[in-house]
């Protein structure tokens, strides 16, 4: 399914791909960010209002042991677990290749490797999960006293000392599975769309059960979205055009 049949297929417009419409794309995830960020910090209670649809007074949030909603995370956990055992392996089989071949894969090829790869780690894995996490210490909504816990609520943006690691703020669930949306831009164009629901689908689906749950608020799981969103038009439009950052790119694989 790798995007390298000769067959001239029309590519689907709804997802940005020449350089001009990832530029939009990139300046609208941008300005997403900045909104999104100033509604939930200057009305923290949103946060609140949603979490309190599924927390019972005395049970917390009861969906936590409902068989479904165990499913469907532990199904994102497995496919963005696949994703990055698989983008390893290619990448360990390339390198052995190299040693006994003297040859590396096209540089079709080595772009998709380095796209999914650096969305998948510098989205989800440095930003998210070694940045802002850690820094911004949120507390979870079943830890915090208006859902029964000990620790203090803080609005999304605010740092605070409610959790020191596996903390709230952004989600990292959610991160990872809108990270495997990156699929959307290697599949041949045909498969596109079909990815491309499948994917949101899937990213909703594990946001909510993690809302559901009590894991995290709303905000945690909107700005992972845009936060990994970013990251991915960002990658594109530098790893594919060569349009961001300049002398770099003269470091990176081939242009398509």
């Amino acid at each position: 399914m790798i995007a390298t049949d000769p067959t001239p297929v029309k590519q689907s417009a709804i997802i940005p791909d020449s350089l001009p419409a990832l530029h939009r794309a990139i300046m609208i995830c941008a300005v997403a960010l900045v909104v999104s960020a100033a509604i939930f910090v200057l009305v923290p209670g949103i946060d609140l209002a949603v979490s309190a649809w599924f927390y019972v007074p005395g049970r917390g949030f009861p969906r936590d042991k409902t068989l479904v909603y165990e499913v469907v995370r532990k199904l994102g956990i497995g496919i963005t677990a696949a994703t990055l055992v698989g983008l390893i392996g290619l990448g360990v089989r390339w390198g052995l290749q190299r040693q006994t071949q003297k040859r590396w894969p096209s540089p079709t090829a080595w772009a998709d490797w380095l796209f999914m790869a650096g969305v998948l780690a510098i989205g989800p894995g440095l930003l998210v999960n070694l940045v802002i996490k850690p820094i911004w210490g949120r507390a979870r909504p079943r830890h915090v006293t208006q859902f029964g816990g000990s620790a203090l609520f803080s609005p999304a943006w605010v740092v605070s000392d409610q959790c020191k690691w596996g903390c709230s703020f952004v989600s990292g669930e959610a991160a990872a599975t809108c990270a495997v949306l990156a699929f959307c831009f290697i599949v041949t164009p045909r498969w596109r769309v079909a990815t491309l629901l499948i994917g949101c689908l899937l990213t909703l689906a594990i946001s909510f059960a993690r809302i559901v749950v009590g894991g995290h608020f709303l905000s945690d799981v909107v700005t992972a979205w845009l936060v990994t969103l970013l990251v991915m038009f960002v990658l594109r439009a530098q790893i594919y055009h060569g349009a961001l950052l300049g002398p770099v790119a003269r470091w990176l694989p081939n242009r398509r």
